[in-house]
């Protein structure tokens, strides 16, 4: 934890879907696995990671580096032989790898390039703080209400309408009721189209959120009336920081989030990575 806050410079940082105070007990509920990377005897960088649906996401890789993350600088000598004992780390996981590494961070984006990853898209992880409670401005023939039994139906079949992951019903149901968040629902003639989980951190009352509408009825107004629903709800909570994480492709999600008063925190690239194995 206290090589995550140095090499962060104490900037704000998203590891494995938490934001900052992460302990060894979050650590251990993830399945999250370490490595410490030496040069010269001492602790120069590390990496820490997880298995999530099939891939290794390697969600921070921090350590010294000597050339520039810019795309068109080559790699200096020191920086090709730390990528080669990244790829030593590589070798030793099941399935494909995925690095996510901050903007800012050369030694993961040189590393990443260098072990043969591909670029894959671009994350962005903003912020906005909340004083006071906002009017909810739901459009016409919308109707919001609360989180009802058999709603996890719905929200998983919205769910698969919006991200190229699948998320069962009973996951939802789990995670739409549980401690510390809050569940609305968007209904057009009854019928939902759109919904919104709003979650308390358990420190530094921080927030965040799930949010997704039925692509038919995008444009509408719906997904502001939903965020304004979470951000009340949210300080209803005491949560005065709320975090809200997309990519960087998605355009929409991008003027929602501007138009309610987020800024860009942190930016990250993501790499594909699968090195061959050595023969056993």
């Amino acid at each position: 934890m206290q090589l995550c806050e140095l090499w962060n410079k104490e900037r704000l940082y998203e590891i494995l879907w938490e934001y900052a105070c992460l302990s060894p007990s979050i650590l251990i509920e993830r399945g999250a696995r370490g490595w410490l990377y030496y040069e010269g005897g001492e602790v120069a960088g590390f990496a820490l990671g997880r298995e999530r649906m099939g891939w290794w996401h390697m969600e921070e890789l921090w350590g010294p580096s000597t050339g520039s993350n810019e795309i068109d600088q080559p790699a200096q000598a020191d920086d090709i032989s730390r990528a080669r004992r990244f790829g030593k780390i590589v070798k030793s996981l099941p399935g494909l790898i995925l690095v996510r590494a901050a903007t800012d961070n050369p030694f993961a984006n040189i590393l990443a390039r260098e072990a043969g990853a591909k670029w894959c898209g671009g994350f962005l992880l903003s912020k906005r703080n909340i004083r006071t409670e906002r009017t909810v401005h739901a459009p016409r023939n919308c109707r919001l209400r609360r989180f009802e039994k058999g709603d996890e139906y719905h929200l998983s079949r919205i769910h698969r309408k919006n991200f190229d992951y699948p998320l069962t019903p009973e996951e939802y149901r789990e995670w739409a009721k549980g401690p510390k968040r809050q569940t609305n629902v968007a209904t057009v003639s009854g019928r939902p189209v759109g919904f919104i989980i709003a979650e308390k951190r358990p420190y530094n009352r921080i927030g965040d959120f799930k949010v997704a509408v039925d692509p038919s009825y995008h444009g509408r107004g719906i997904g502001s009336a939903l965020l304004e629903t979470a951000l009340n709800e949210l300080h209803r909570m005491d949560v005065r920081t709320v975090i809200a994480d997309f990519l960087l492709l998605n355009s929409p999600a991008q003027a929602l989030y501007r138009a309610h008063g987020f800024r860009i925190a942190r930016a990250y690239n993501y790499y594909k990575l699968k090195l061959p194995r050595q023969p056993a």
